[in-house]
């Protein structure tokens, strides 16, 4: 496979590819960007994109993903998420609102698979925010693949998104 390829297998859970963009519709810097999203929430990765892809990933290291909200989220939104590859829990870290935040952040520490599907929360809880706000935070990616992120609104279902983790470009 070439280094920064996203591997699309095993995919026990049948997620496909990574999520095709669409333009970001909200107010702020990132308008007009490509993005993908569930609802109101946008994630809007590194410019030259197609799809939803984690491209600074680098393994060992918790993956800085901002959360951009095109209009007003009256609602709390839970986000849950598995690796298509195991079907195991992603883990999240999403300011404010992380209950278990990461220790060590930002210090450049490197942190095992096993620290990483341990870390941070196994949902994120968004709460309502006005358009053109963000959430800060983190997916806990811990090997390259396909993650699914599914987003839910008084229990139920409102959309998903595949975020695909290319080959490390870092050191593994």
């Amino acid at each position: 496979m070439p280094l920064g390829a996203v591997p699309l297998s095993p995919d026990i859970l049948g997620c496909g590819r990574p999520s095709t963009l669409a333009s970001f519709p909200g107010p702020g810097q990132d308008r007009g960007y490509p993005g993908a999203h569930i609802g109101t929430l946008w994630w809007v990765p590194a410019p030259g994109q197609q799809r939803l892809v984690a491209a600074d990933y680098s393994r060992g290291y918790p993956a800085k993903f901002p959360i951009e909200l095109a209009a007003r989220l009256r609602a709390r939104i839970t986000l849950r998420g598995w690796s298509c590859a195991t079907g195991e829990r992603l883990r999240f870290c999403y300011l404010p609102g992380c209950q278990h935040p990461i220790p060590g952040l930002g210090t450049g520490r490197r942190y095992s698979a096993a620290e990483l599907k341990a870390m941070g929360d196994q949902q994120a809880l968004l709460r309502p925010a006005p358009p053109g706000d963000s959430y800060v935070g983190d997916l806990l990616f811990w090997q390259p693949g396909l993650y699914r992120v599914r987003g839910y609104q008084g229990g139920r279902l409102i959309g998903t998104v595949v975020f695909g983790v290319p080959a490390a470009s870092g050191p593994s």
